[in-house]
């Protein structure tokens, strides 16, 4: 915010824009699933994240740019992992499912947690610090091309029934439930090192 000069406006935006993807995108990750293989689309997508670890970096409308293209390929991501978990896993999906939860939910905290680490590292650059978290999306991206040929192209990810779901009142409770949980966990995330920033903390330690 400091060195593009962004309003609050702009930051919140910014925070924003990735969970908006989360919802907009997520209706096209089983179209194209089935249209170019499910192994495909989440090997575009680590690019994708890497990808827009790069033009994030690269100024201010890049800033957000590239948050948007992050944001749609961890929300591929988030809609077809599962659905690869349970497939490998067929005997151990509680297991691998909560093997996968705990990845999902320890990697962010450690990036949270050494960015300002990592910056003081890198001679204070948060530019640089962007592009260290597109790495491990692209060794996962290279790691993962085996997986292109290891499976046949499957209709795999279930059709959603979106007029029957509109009509399901559990589906409409399940949603409201799991939409107040992510409404004050990114309030959390996004505004909670400030907070502790203002009532003294310095910054890496506000992140940890």
């Amino acid at each position: 915010r400091h060195d593009l000069g962004l309003s609050a406006l702009g930051i919140s935006l910014l925070t924003m824009a990735p969970v908006v993807c989360l919802g907009l995108f997520a209706p096209a990750a089983p179209p194209l699933a089935r249209r170019f293989g499910t192994e495909a689309v989440v090997l575009a997508s680590l690019l994708g994240i890497a990808f827009g670890c790069v033009v994030r970096s690269l100024g201010t409308i890049p800033l957000y740019l590239g948050t948007l293209i992050i944001g749609a390929s961890l929300c591929f991501l988030g809609v077809l992992t599962p659905v690869m978990v349970k497939r490998d896993f067929p005997h151990r999906i509680g297991l691998m499912m909560g093997l996968y939860t705990m990845l999902v939910c320890l990697g962010p905290a450690f990036a949270t947690a050494t960015a300002v680490p990592l910056q003081h590292v890198l001679g204070g650059s948060w530019e640089l610090v962007l592009l260290v978290w597109g790495l491990p999306a692209l060794i996962a991206a290279v790691a993962f091309i085996p997986q292109l040929f290891g499976h046949q192209r499957v209709a795999g990810v279930a059709t959603a029934h979106v007029l029957g779901l509109v009509r399901d009142p559990v589906a409409w409770q399940v949603t409201g439930f799991f939409g107040l949980i992510i409404a004050l966990a990114y309030a959390v995330f996004n505004w909670g090192p400030s907070m502790l920033e203002a009532r003294g903390l310095d910054a890496a330690t506000s992140g940890l």
